[in-house]
């Protein structure tokens, strides 16, 4: 496990978004943080886990104006604009 897998779990249950689409959209970060790709053991896993479930609410709100330019930046414009 590495604790890439604690964020997208999070980010899945936040956002109900397969996990699939979730590490797509992490993949398509300029740039993404290495300590992302550190191992950790299940026991961390859950323990990470545990403890920012507590904290989704905060966690999300932080995370809105990042998500906002990060969709800005990848999503296509729709319409005639």
């Amino acid at each position: 496990m590495k604790r890439r897998d604690v964020l997208i779990q999070l980010l899945h249950e936040m956002s109900g978004k397969p996990k699939g689409e979730i590490e797509r959209e992490m993949g398509l970060l300029v740039d993404p943080d290495p300590g992302l790709d550190t191992e950790i053991s299940i026991t961390e896993y859950e323990q990470m886990l545990k403890t920012f479930r507590k904290e989704k609410d905060g966690i999300f709100n932080w995370s809105i104006p990042g998500l906002q330019r990060f969709r800005l930046r990848h999503t296509p414009p729709k319409g005639n604009a």
